[in-house]
């Protein structure tokens, strides 16, 4: 059982592999192009014209505020590079904002940058990987 458990904590600590700039590129484009539309239009019209129907009715609202914060900033073109993350999004708020992009989280790798955390989120719709979204994640023990 000790060796499962070894073997999982190796997982879940690996180093993510670089993710081509050109994928990265069109992740950025992509997603900062959704998050645009979604502010343009509002939260009811949006998921009224979604496939799947997002950003859930189901978000509490840190999970709404955090979709809608990060929406605010991949519109403004961060949160694709590590240098600019998103900003005071909440953990739970950043995977509700991934979830309304109709991404799913494939792997993630938490930076400590000297300030919070930086977690690195590797996101894939469908079967192509198609880009890392960064957040940096302030606690209040280290502000």
């Amino acid at each position: 059982m000790r060796s499962n458990d070894d073997a999982k904590l190796r997982r879940r600590h690996r180093q993510l592999e670089p993710v081509d700039p050109d994928e990265q590129a069109f992740f950025g484009g992509y997603c900062g192009s959704k998050a645009g539309t979604l502010l343009e239009k509002g939260v009811e019209q949006y998921r009224a014209e979604d496939f799947y129907d997002m950003p859930s009715v189901k978000f509490d609202d840190e999970q709404l505020a955090g979709v809608l914060a990060g929406c605010e900033q991949m519109a403004a073109g961060r949160g694709f590079a590590m240098e600019t993350p998103l900003e005071g999004v909440s953990v739970t708020g950043c995977y509700a904002l991934i979830a309304t992009l109709h991404f799913k989280v494939v792997g993630r790798q938490t930076h400590r940058p000297g300030h919070g955390f930086l977690d690195e989120m590797r996101c894939q719709q469908g079967k192509r990987i198609v880009g890392s979204l960064f957040n940096r994640v302030v606690y209040s023990r280290d502000s």
